[in-house]
């Protein structure tokens, strides 16, 4: 199990237990924390199409789906786990969006 305080334990079990309510605090606790890692790394060409808290909600979106299988291996501290998630966000919107702008008709 990863070094999250007993406090995150308790949220974590509470959202293993389908808990939503708990999976919305587990976020809301690192919101602000996401929130300036999308506003460091989302690409500036992107940042013309997609708001950083556009990116922000799918990442909180993407929670719900991705969550049970951290909860069922919890070797990384929550936040380590969730700052991946975020990376993986920002790479498909990356994605997303840099290949659309690849394929403009105008280009």
């Amino acid at each position: 199990m990863g070094t999250d305080s007993p406090e995150l334990d308790r949220l974590l079990d509470r959202a293993a237990g389908g808990d939503e309510a708990a999976v919305n605090e587990l976020f809301d606790r690192h919101r602000d924390r996401v929130r300036r890692m999308v506003a460091l790394r989302l690409d500036r060409r992107v940042r013309d199409r997609v708001d950083p808290s556009d990116v922000v909600q799918d990442v909180h979106l993407a929670l719900f789906t991705r969550l049970p299988d951290y909860l069922a291996d919890r070797r990384l501290p929550f936040f380590l786990w969730l700052r991946l998630e975020v990376g993986q966000q920002l790479i498909q919107t990356h994605r997303k969006h840099l290949h659309a702008e690849m394929r403009h008709p105008r280009r």
